[in-house]
């Protein structure tokens, strides 16, 4: 077990997993869960930065809020287009107009 600062690639996998992390709170919750987890997110970078003896334990947490913040809009971004494309209108053929005509109902009898 190796104690002591991460390599560079190791805090690149980490930043990625937090940035995974808030795309799906962006796109599966709402804010309230985004704070809870911003929160303990925070909480753990600080405590493994204090308990590897880091001096920027300070700079880390900021690092991840921020990295779980992108990550949450991306994920209100994908939620928006996936509502976008659920809700997307059947295009109107050619020489159809948007509105329903006399020849296009069907007669009643």
């Amino acid at each position: 077990m190796r104690v002591g600062a991460p390599r560079e690639g190791e805090m690149v996998w980490v930043a990625a997993g937090f940035l995974i992390l808030g795309v799906a709170c962006g796109a599966a919750f709402r804010v309230l869960f985004l704070i809870a987890v911003l929160l303990v997110a925070a909480a753990v970078v600080v405590v493994s930065d204090i308990v590897r003896g880091s001096p920027n334990a300070v700079i880390d947490a900021v690092i991840a809020i921020i990295v779980l913040q992108v990550g949450y809009a991306l994920g209100i971004g994908v939620r928006a287009f996936i509502y976008a494309r659920r809700r997307r209108q059947p295009a109107i053929k050619l020489g159809q107009t948007g509105y329903p005509s006399v020849d296009s109902r069907r007669e009643r009898r």
